[in-house]
C-alpha cells in the first residue's frame, strides 16, 4: 500500500514537471519569436537609413547644380555692367583766359605745341585727363588726312574715307602730329590739297589738349 502511495506521488511529479516545461517552453516561444522578429526589423531600418542618406545625397547633387549656374550669372550680371558703354562726358563751351597759351596733341608738356590759343578765344571741352581738357580743333583750323585713304568727289567737295583708321594730321606730312582718326566710310569736308594730302575741315574725332588752368567754363544762359 505504501509503496502505491510513494508510486503515486512520483508519477504526479513526474507529470507536474512535465506540465510546467511545456508551460515555460509556450512561454518562451513568444520571445524566441520576438527576437527572431528584430533581426527583420533591422534590415529594415538600415535600409530605410541608407534611403534617407541617398535621398540626401542625390538632393545635393541635383541641387548642386541648380547653385552653381548663379555665380556665372552674377559674374554675366557684374560683366554687362563693364561692358556697359561709358557715360558720355557731358561737353561744356569754356574760354581762353591766357595769351598765347599752348595747344598740344596729347595731355602732357611732353607733346609739343601744334597751335596756340589767344586770350578769349572759344572751345568745345569734350573730355579731361587729369589738369588736360580735350577739346575740339578750334574753329578755322584745318587738318589733314593722306590722298590714298579717302575718294573725293570734286564736285561736292565730299569725301569718303575708304580704310579703317585712317589717321588725322595736323600737317599734311607723315611724321606730323596725329589727332584722332576716322572709321571706314565716314564722310569730311574737303577744303584743299596739297600734293599727297587733302586738306579738311576738322571732324568731331580730332581732337587737342589744352591745360585746364586756362580756361573759363561759360555757363548756359538761363
Amino acid at each position: 500500500m505504501k509503496l502505491c502511495m510513494i508510486l503515486a506521488a512520483a508519477l504526479a511529479i513526474s507529470f507536474a514537471a512535465v506540465a510546467a516545461g511545456e508551460d515555460a517552453a509556450k512561454k518562451d516561444q513568444p520571445a524566441n519569436e520576438k527576437k527572431s522578429e528584430a533581426p527583420e526589423k533591422q534590415p529594415q531600418a538600415t535600409e530605410d537609413t541608407a534611403q534617407k542618406a541617398d535621398d540626401a545625397a542625390v538632393k545635393k547633387t541635383d541641387d548642386a547644380p541648380e547653385k552653381k549656374p548663379d555665380a556665372p550669372e552674377k559674374k554675366a550680371d557684374a560683366a554687362e555692367g563693364g561692358d556697359t558703354e561709358k557715360a558720355k562726358f557731358p561737353e561744356y563751351e569754356a574760354e581762353v583766359t591766357g595769351s598765347r597759351v599752348s595747344i598740344r596733341s596729347g595731355p602732357n608738356v611732353d607733346y609739343k605745341p601744334v597751335m596756340r590759343a589767344s586770350k578769349g578765344l572759344h572751345v568745345i571741352v569734350v573730355g579731361e585727363e587729369q589738369d588736360w581738357a580735350r577739346i575740339l580743333v578750334p574753329a578755322g583750323r584745318v587738318v589733314w588726312v593722306h590722298s590714298s585713304l579717302v575718294t573725293v568727289d570734286p564736285e561736292t567737295n565730299v569725301g569718303v574715307v575708304t580704310a579703317d583708321k585712317v589717321n588725322i594730321r595736323m600737317n599734311p606730312e607723315p611724321e606730323a602730329d596725329v589727332l584722332g582718326q576716322l572709321s571706314r566710310d565716314t564722310r569730311v569736308e574737303v577744303t584743299g590739297g596739297e600734293g599727297d594730302w587733302v586738306e579738311i575741315k576738322p571732324p568731331s574725332a580730332a581732337t587737342v589738349f589744352i591745360s585746364k588752368e586756362y580756361l573759363k567754363r561759360i555757363e548756359p544762359e538761363k
